[in-house]
């Protein structure tokens, strides 16, 4: 199931991250290579990786995929730069804060480059939020919504989600495991915490969990597994207990396979072969297509429950829309009734979007996707009642 292309694009990976080259395909065209790794934000561990297996320097292509690394390269220091600044203003004001995911991730690669991120994943506590936009206004971000569980900010330098939560209040077993993260944490210096070794580990595995099922995620997020555990010793013992609690641990059986047939010339399982096909073939957060029908999984499969929840959506999600809900929840009615009236009359095109959406998920795709997810390792039980 895995053709050329996709091999090469791991054995780039792993020479990035390891130094050691191999031989390239005679057909081998960087330009070729960079356009797929854009898709999937991989860009300088491609070009990395090339660059260790020899590739001509001199080459135009090679010229110009050494200007897109050195843009990854200046969009890093403007973001450490931002967060510098933040960190200390936190600091200064006595906010207690945790870092997260990708911000403690890019220091572990070779390279601070090789990894990218979109925002900043930053956890708070509740009663201290009060302080904090006036800290965020002082160093000119922008206020621009509240989630279930983030506070989302930005700037011209920087995206900051202040999670008031590790995970959303709607995610079942996974938030009841992370629902009190503050004594999952470790000092890290003044006010700034991380999760412990064994908890972070298991954060980053269940957040790549929950996006693979929800529409799928890219090899980034697979990559971030092998480097963290590279870097740190893990408890396994301690992995499995929990991941089991969770609901994934047969799901994580096969991902180590995945991983250690890619980076570490482990055995390729038929599952482990499934998935990296599947990580391989996504972008950095899967396929539209994917979690389109990942949309009806969860509405049961039902076309009037899906429907519906669009026509009617929760207050949460109109409220940087609406801002007037933020402080008048009781006017959610009422801006139902504005938004199909600006649907109907001035956006028909979202009608004609959504019936294409409804219509692609169709039963047989919804149960052919679940039984997917249940061959790599998923409990759908709860999702089929």
């Amino acid at each position: 199931m895995l053709n050329e292309k996709d091999r090469t694009v791991l054995k780039l990976i792993k020479s990035a991250l390891t130094g050691e080259g191999f031989d390239l395909p005679e057909n081998f065209s960087i330009a070729d290579y960079m356009q797929y790794a854009s898709y999937r934000q991989i860009d300088a561990l491609i070009y990395y990786g090339a660059v260790n297996c020899g590739i001509n320097s001199k080459d135009p292509q090679v010229r110009l995929a050494f200007k897109r690394v050195c843009a990854g390269v200046f969009i890093d220091e403007m973001q450490q730069d931002a967060l510098k600044k933040l960190y200390a203003q936190f600091d200064k004001s006595g906010i207690d804060y945790m870092t997260l995911k990708g911000i403690n991730l890019k220091d572990i690669y070779p390279k601070r480059d090789m990894r990218t991120m979109s925002d900043a994943d930053i956890l708070i506590k509740a009663g201290q939020y009060k302080n904090i936009p006036a800290v965020m206004e002082e160093l000119g971000y922008r206020f621009v919504t509240e989630s279930d569980h983030e506070y989302i900010w930005e700037s011209s330098a920087l995206v900051v989600e202040l999670h008031k939560s590790l995970i959303p209040t709607y995610d079942g077993k996974l938030y009841d495991f992370f629902k009190e993260p503050w004594d999952m944490a470790v000092l890290k210096e003044n006010h700034h915490y991380l999760l412990n070794t064994n908890d972070e580990f298991v954060h980053i595995f269940t957040h790549f969990a929950k996006h693979y099922r929800a529409g799928g995620i890219g090899v980034k997020h697979l990559t971030d597994l092998y480097v963290f555990k590279q870097k740190y010793k893990v408890d396994e013992a301690y992995v499995e207990q929990a991941l089991k609690k969770i609901g994934v641990l047969e799901f994580y059986k096969n991902i180590t396979d995945a991983i250690n047939f890619a980076f570490l010339d482990g055995k390729l399982t038929n599952k482990a072969e499934f998935v990296l096909k599947t990580v391989l073939n996504s972008g950095t957060y899967g396929v539209p297509e994917k979690k389109n029908v990942w949309a009806s999984v969860m509405n049961k499969n039902s076309k009037f429950r899906r429907i519906i929840r669009l026509a009617f959506p929760p207050r949460k999600n109109l409220k940087q829309k609406y801002p007037v809900l933020e402080k008048c929840g009781v006017l959610l009615p009422v801006m139902w009734v504005v938004r199909i009236f600006d649907t109907v009359f001035f956006n028909r095109y979202k009608i004609k979007n959504q019936q294409q959406k409804i219509a692609y998920a169709t039963a047989e795709r919804t149960d052919d996707y679940v039984k997917a997810l249940e061959y790599v390792g998923f409990d759908m039980s709860e999702v089929k009642k």
